[in-house]
């Protein structure tokens, strides 16, 4: 997280002004909370897209027919436009029928009957990673343990080349754990590839014999090396055979079909603004999803959601200052293709999405300085009936742009200048890094204290009994 090294006079100026919408906005905004709040398609609307059509993996029947079901969702929803925005996916990839028996050997004492060497085997549940190559049936393959992946547990691990390298890893608990298994993964694949083993077995970090997918490559590109997930009590008991000196030997099939380039799309709604609407906000979701469940969590519901959305804001009868355009992304779990393909192919207009915070500011006062040596900002925002409380850290520009003040302007404005046009007129830009939410008891006289002079002193802000949402914006 960046360090906000000023802090705007007029976030703590105004800081008790910012929930106080406009009587106008305020009777949209609630016209808007009634209509979410009635009965809805979401619930139907998900229903169809995980039970009906179920796991999604671009290039598959599956995930056109859930295409279709967006647009059609959308249209019902009251969108003034739905269309479609195709891209390439460099390569088409589905899973076979992954099989992985292991085999051990151990001693019965040979004073008793049928002593002496005994093999046992056991089968072990695994999946193939996502856009992993294919591995033709090999057998009697050593297994060797090569704990968390390390440099350090490769190097301890001696020569393992031809072998497969069976990974340790962390139980699922937090959202950190999540993005752990995913950064973690691509420099132990590198390790392994050097190492020259045959496959690497992963253990689910996930327990009681859930299987899942994902990728350990970025682009869309078929990865270096095969690979599968195994069930967490599998790889455990592999991994105490090894630790208690057992051989362990596998039979590993993967028999994973990749193909060439596919075509997928994007689902693309819009309702047009009444003032801006050259200006616009996204609300996206990804629509793709694996194929060993129904993708409900991921993402179903909020694609889902995002339909709804739409819904709500049409039957209110609210027509936004700016457009707004509701986005169903593709190709998401295969490395965020679909929103990447969107925001190239859209890079000239991106400068009029608004996801920026606007102030206007005078010429005449010091913030142009301050910017000039310290970009780094930090904001406040409170709602103080919710007792909720907002800080951003955001990055901050003097513009000298008289045709945006005019967007921004309010009739308060004209008691410091006369009108937009003013020659001492400028607008402050504030485009947002990270954004901490508290939701807690705290006053907000308190709450405002407390932020400054975290802000000031690098403090934590003591808010008492709390709930902390941290969103990184970069």
């Amino acid at each position: 997280m960046r360090t906000a090294r000023v802090l705007l006079g007029v976030c703590i100026l105004s800081l008790s002004c910012f929930a106080a919408n406009p009587p106008a906005q305020n009777d949209s905004v609630n016209k808007i909370i009634q209509a979410s709040l009635q009965a809805s398609s979401l619930q139907d609307n998900l229903r169809r897209l995980t039970d009906e059509i179920g796991g999604r993996v671009p290039g598959t029947p599956a995930m056109q027919h859930a295409v279709q079901w967006g647009m059609q969702a959308f249209t019902a929803a009251g969108a003034e436009s739905v269309r479609t925005e195709s891209f390439e996916i460099p390569y088409s990839w589905s899973e076979g029928n992954t099989e992985m028996t292991a085999t051990t050997a151990h001693q019965i004492s040979s004073g008793g009957v049928g002593g002496g060497t005994v093999l046992s085997s056991f089968r072990v549940r695994a999946v193939s990673v996502a856009w992993a190559p294919a591995l033709a049936l090999v057998k009697h393959v050593p297994v060797v343990d090569v704990g968390e992946g390390t440099d350090a547990d490769f190097q301890k691990a001696g020569d393992i080349s031809g072998k497969i390298a069976l990974v340790h890893t962390t139980v699922l608990k937090k959202w950190a754990d999540l993005f752990a298994e995913y950064a973690n993964a691509p420099p132990i694949v590198d390790r392994a590839v050097k190492a020259k083993v045959k496959a690497i077995a992963f253990m689910a970090t996930r327990e009681h014999d859930i299987l899942y997918r994902h990728t350990n490559s970025g682009a869309g590109e078929i990865d270096k090396l095969p690979m599968v997930i195994v069930a967490k009590e599998d790889g455990e008991r592999i991994a105490r055979l090894l630790a208690a000196g057992n051989l362990v030997w596998a039979d590993l099939s993967i028999p994973d079909q990749v193909g060439g380039p596919i075509k997928s799309s994007n689902v693309i709604a819009e309702i047009r603004g009444r003032e801006i609407p050259e200006e616009f906000v996204i609300v996206g979701a990804h629509l793709d999803s694996w194929e060993l469940g129904t993708g409900a969590l991921d993402n179903g519901c909020n694609a889902a959601l995002v339909i709804d959305a739409m819904r709500a804001i049409r039957a209110a009868g609210v027509t936004p200052r700016r457009s707004i355009r509701f986005i169903l992304f593709s190709g998401e779990e295969q490395g965020l293709l679909g929103s990447r393909m969107y925001a190239f192919n859209h890079r000239a207009e991106l400068d009029r999405a608004a996801g920026v915070i606007w102030f206007v500011t005078d010429l005449r006062s010091d913030k142009e300085h301050e910017i000039e040596n310290a970009s780094d900002v930090g904001l406040v925002f409170s709602d103080a009936d919710a007792k909720a409380y907002l800080s951003l850290t955001a990055r901050a520009e003097v513009l000298r742009d008289h045709k945006q003040a005019a967007t921004i302007w309010k009739s308060t404005d004209n008691v410091w200048w006369h009108g937009p046009d003013d020659p001492n007129v400028c607008v402050l830009k504030i485009t947002p890094l990270t954004a901490e939410l508290w939701d807690g008891p705290s006053s907000k006289a308190v709450a405002a204290f407390e932020f400054v002079k975290a802000r000031l002193t690098g403090e934590k802000p003591n808010l008492g009994e709390n709930r902390k949402v941290t969103v990184d914006l970069k």
